[in-house]
């Protein structure tokens, strides 16, 4: 318990989310700006600030924060780095927001869509394919032995990410 010199009381705050300290608004406002600058469509229409909350597919996140990390990389290691796609000079706080919005929009859609949210979407024709008996996904049971042994009693299911037998022990 807490107790001011006005003599008001507060409980600890103890166990409690403490946002204002694991946030800065330095870079929450950077990263802001980044998004304010982003805004702006390619054909010139200027999208809502939230566009991005009504889904982007999660390969999409990955391939660009592929792209980003690329250049996020080279910066670190040589200090400069020119984008391929435009070949223009990478900068670092670009990168870094660019690397943030990536890995905040893989994030929401993650709690958006719960468990159903898998890292990538199978391939067809690559490893044995069944519905997972746990979270009841259409396209998200893999074999875990890969499609030359495929033993349908044990799919690994991507979504999940667990064996769907109640007596496997994983990996």
């Amino acid at each position: 318990m807490r107790q001011f010199a006005s003599g008001a009381t507060r409980d600890t705050n103890a166990g409690k989310l403490e946002y204002a300290r694991v946030l800065d608004s330095r870079v929450m406002r950077v990263y802001s700006e980044y998004m304010n600058r982003h805004r702006i469509q390619a054909d010139g229409e200027l999208r809502d600030p939230d566009n991005w909350k009504s889904g982007i597919p999660i390969d999409v996140y990955m391939d660009s924060l592929s792209r980003h990390y690329h250049d996020l990389w080279e910066l670190y290691q040589h200090g400069s780095a020119i984008r391929p796609e435009t070949g223009q000079p990478a900068e670092l706080r670009e990168t870094l927001c660019s690397l943030m919005f990536n890995v905040m929009g893989w994030l929401y859609e993650d709690l958006k869509n719960g468990e159903k949210a898998a890292p990538y979407t199978p391939i067809e024709g690559g490893p044995c394919m069944s519905d997972c008996d746990m979270c009841e996904d259409e396209r998200a049971a893999v074999c875990a032995t890969g499609p030359s042994q495929c033993d349908p009693a044990y799919p690994l299911c991507v979504v999940c990410v667990k064996r769907t037998s109640p007596d496997a022990t994983g990996f």
